[in-house]
């Protein structure tokens, strides 16, 4: 994915339900694309935890 590679920070989540699925699938499936955009399993995981706590501003959480 070349705008993790360019080092912009990547947050998985929303806090808006898109309408599609169940409430929570949206992000499992926003997971999922972003593997397939090319970031690692592991780096999905860091956005999902370390990053968005990152972009809420709470660094006490997601480590």
């Amino acid at each position: 994915m070349k705008v993790a590679e360019a080092g912009v920070h990547i947050a998985l989540g929303s806090d808006t339900f898109s309408g599609r699925g169940l409430f929570g699938a949206n992000t499992l499936e926003e997971a999922e694309l972003m593997v397939a955009a090319g970031m690692t399993p592991t780096q999905v995981l860091a956005a999902g935890t370390s990053g968005a706590s990152r972009q809420c501003v709470r660094p006490d959480l997601g480590t």
